[in-house]
């Protein structure tokens, strides 16, 4: 790369960490504006806070628990097997992402009736998996060929899976650690899955319903803790 080159590359960089800064950090901070406000910490002290909380968290590692395993085959089949036309299943395996959460439990509870956990599971499930499919995928696509064909030598085909997958597994996490972020503001889905029956409430639920309330600034205190869980 000339240093021409190098230059007109990085001037992008200013514009592009200025569209970064309005689109994505300044409504954040706005938002978090009633954080100053020292009424509005006793919303850590509810229980409930931290039991919605809970509930989405073990949601969420359920879904990582099925997801996670699953997308790294799925990836697996559609870079190194042998299977037809696995680069079209590859491209069409993003799909579900296009669909939001809520239009999937409309449609599997339309298709097979299920309600409760089970369905929330399911859901959420096929809406992210995509996710982990896509960034395995993305990493068994930079293992080179010449890396493969040495360990199929040696190990056989079994060693070359498992390399394969040890080497996809930390995209994976990535994309389940995604998908975690996506599905901890979600709460559609748990309120119509589980409109009839035992109630699943989760943490989204109570900075929506903070909001409704025009509780904004202990809304905004709600939101720390689903922020710090997002980051890490």
């Amino acid at each position: 790369m000339t240093v021409r080159d190098a230059a007109r590359r990085n001037a992008w960089v200013l514009p592009a960490l200025a569209v970064a800064l309005v689109i994505g950090v300044l409504p954040v901070a706005a938002g978090l504006r009633g954080v100053v406000e020292p009424d509005a910490w006793a919303e850590l002290a509810r229980p409930v806070l931290w039991r919605r909380l809970g509930t989405s968290l073990a949601l969420a590692a359920a879904v990582l628990a099925a997801a996670v395993p699953l997308g790294l085959l799925l990836a697996w089949l559609l870079v190194r097997s042998d299977l037809p036309g696995r680069r079209a299943l590859l491209a069409a395996s993003a799909i579900p992402l296009f669909l939001p959460p809520l239009i999937h439990a409309l449609s599997w509870f339309q298709l097979l009736r299920l309600r409760g956990v089970p369905a929330i599971l399911l859901v959420h499930v096929v809406a992210y998996l995509p996710l982990v499919v896509l960034v395995a995928a993305r990493a068994l696509e930079r293992v080179s060929r010449a890396h493969a064909e040495t360990l199929a030598l040696l190990g056989g085909r079994a060693a070359v899976l498992r390399d394969d997958l040890r080497q996809a597994l930390p995209a994976a996490l990535v994309g389940g650690g995604l998908a975690t972020v996506l599905l901890l503001s979600d709460f559609a889905v748990a309120d119509f899955l589980t409109s009839v029956g035992p109630k699943v409430t989760v943490y989204a639920d109570t900075l929506f319903e903070l909001h409704q309330r025009g509780a904004t600034d202990a809304a905004a205190v709600a939101a720390l803790p689903g922020i710090a869980v997002a980051l890490a």
